[in-house]
């Protein structure tokens, strides 16, 4: 318990550094704009579908971020909140049983535990998918140790890529 507690209070503080970057520093800014759902997602979504089956002869181009990436961005957001509000709740439990009852906290603790297995799914397979597996990739995606993408990459995929 104590180390789940640990790893929990890192996990709030790189949210809130996230929350920061996002929101006080310019590239953080810039990306965020980049994450944001568009229609050309939308439009790419589409392209995508009618290339995989086969009625598009070439792959269309993403740009700086593709919808699947997006997707996983805000699924991380979206699970991240649901693991700090029910974390809150089951961390300070008597505070919330003064304006829950019960059945609320249980429902936390359930919350909690779908949305761990949930992420740990999200990482095995998603995103392992992607990072190592893809075709496109194999063996490895090495942006994800470097941090850079390579050229020809770069000129076979995103259009908007730093």
């Amino acid at each position: 318990g104590t180390m789940h507690r640990a790893v929990a209070i890192v996990f709030i503080a790189l949210a809130v550094y996230h929350v920061y970057y996002l929101s006080c520093i310019r590239r953080g800014k810039e990306q965020w704009k980049a994450l944001l759902p568009k229609k050309d997602d939308l439009i790419y979504f589409i392209k995508m579908a009618r290339y995989n089956l086969g009625i598009l002869k070439e792959k269309p181009k993403p740009t700086r971020y593709s919808y699947i990436e997006k997707a996983e961005y805000w699924a991380l957001v979206w699970g991240s909140m649901i693991m700090l509000i029910t974390g809150s709740m089951l961390t300070f439990e008597d505070f919330f049983l003064r304006y829950f009852s019960k059945w609320g906290l249980d429902l936390a603790r359930t919350m909690h535990y779908y949305e761990a297995v949930l992420a740990v799914l999200a990482i095995l397979v998603w995103h392992m998918y992607f990072v190592i597996f893809d075709p496109e990739h194999y063996p490895l995606n090495f942006s994800m140790i470097t941090g850079k993408v390579i050229k020809e990459s770069h000129k076979k995929g995103a259009q908007d890529v730093d």
